[in-house]
Order: C-alpha cells, then structure tokens, then sequence
C-alpha cells in the first residue's frame, strides 16, 4: 500500500472483533492472525470431505488439481462428501473470514470472494515466493499476474505443524517473519508485492488449508450458492 515501509509486524487476536483496528493502521505491513477461527473438530469434518473428494471425484472439470505433491480442491466440492451442515457451515466462515480481513485492512469499497480453494501438500512439497496477484520477471519487474484482481488473501489451517506434520510454515522474505501454522489459525494480508510469500517445505505428514481470495472486481465474484446446488 502506498506511503508503508519493507517492515512487517505480525498482529496477533484472540478474537475476531475487529471494530478497534484503525490504531495498527501505521506505517509498518501487518499481518493478520486469528486464532481458533474455527474448531479442530470442524477443521477435521473439512479434511475428512477433502478426502472423500480426492478419492470418489471423476468430472474432469477442473476443479480438481493433482501434482506429485500437492492436490488442490475448488471448495464448492466439497458439499459432494455428503456431511450435514458442513457447505452452508463454510460458506458462512468464508464471508466471516473476508470480513474480517477486509475489516482490518480497512477496505471501504464491496468486496466479493473470487475463490476458495482447499489445499493438501504433502512431504516433499513447497511454494516458492510470490505475491498472489502479481509476479517478478527475470529482470526483477513486477507485472499482474494471471490473477489480477484479488486484493485481500485470508488462509485458515486446518491442522498442526509439529503436529500433524513437519515444516510448511508461511515466511515472508522480505523480513524473515514466518508463522506456524495451527488448526483453527486464520492468516490475512494483501495480495500485492508488499506482502510477496513463500511455503517451506512440507518435511513430513500432510499439511491441509483453505485459501480465500477477495476481489473488489464483483465480475469475479464466485458465486457458491449456485454451485452449491
């Protein structure tokens, strides 16, 4: 954001009452954390239909992706695990999640989720730094990348590094900051350069997430109810 610093401070809530953020509203880049956004036992209803849906999805729609390492779900799928409650569950903790990270980042203007991705890395896995809506070409200029039009990026972790699994913490290269994920931790900031990300490498076990990019663009709105049904 203009006028703001290369320094980054990690702002930890116990709570997502966001109405007394205008003071982090300073001079360094914040990052958002809330801890126990959502429950372990709902973050392990949602790894358990991640997994229903890995095993039994046969469309070729490009909602399911595969890599040696890594398999990522559109999380409209995820309504195809056949548990009660759990779609209109996450789609109510994927506006909360927005709002919150608007909020706090102070973005007047509507904003819309574009997309909401569920993620599982598993050992061997990384992902080299980059910024989520654009990317640095050879000569070290950034341009918008294929995704221009998020703003905002909320990630929640849905189980436990040193836990459930080895390394996959968040850095940031820049300063160096990382967090650990746990189950249950949302993490929010900006899309854009300032706020450039990386993944280390998932040592041991499987490391599940669910990304939720913001648009100001309401063209990219996703639209979940519909998918949904």
């Amino acid at each position: 954001m203009p006028g703001r610093d290369c320094s980054l401070r990690i702002q930890r809530f116990d709570n997502v009452d966001t109405s007394f953020l205008q003071q982090y509203k300073s001079s360094t880049i914040v990052v958002l954390t809330c801890p126990g956004f959502i429950s372990r036992n709902f973050s392990d209803k949602l790894i358990e239909a991640f997994q229903y849906v890995s095993k039994n999805h046969r469309s070729s729609d490009g909602h399911v992706r595969k890599w040696q390492y890594r398999m990522a779900i559109s999380a409209v799928l995820l309504r195809e695990a056949g548990i009660r409650g759990l779609d209109a569950r996450l789609g109510r903790i994927r506006q909360k999640a927005a709002a919150v990270v608007t909020r706090f980042y102070g973005i007047s203007a509507p904003a819309h989720i574009d997309y909401t991705l569920m993620s599982e890395m598993k050992a061997g896995d990384c992902v080299p730094s980059h910024a989520d809506n654009e990317k640095r070409t050879r000569n070290g200029v950034w341009r918008p990348n294929h995704t221009p039009y998020h703003h905002c990026t909320a990630v929640l972790y849905l189980n436990t590094c040193g836990v459930d699994y080895e390394g996959g913490l968040l850095r940031f290269p820049s300063t160096q900051q990382q967090i650990i994920p746990k189950s249950g931790l949302l993490v929010g900031f900006l899309s854009n350069r300032e706020y450039e990300h990386e993944v280390t490498r998932v040592q041991s076990g499987r490391r599940y997430s669910i990304s939720i990019w913001v648009s100001l663009d309401s063209k990219q709105a996703e639209d979940w109810k519909a998918a949904s049904n």
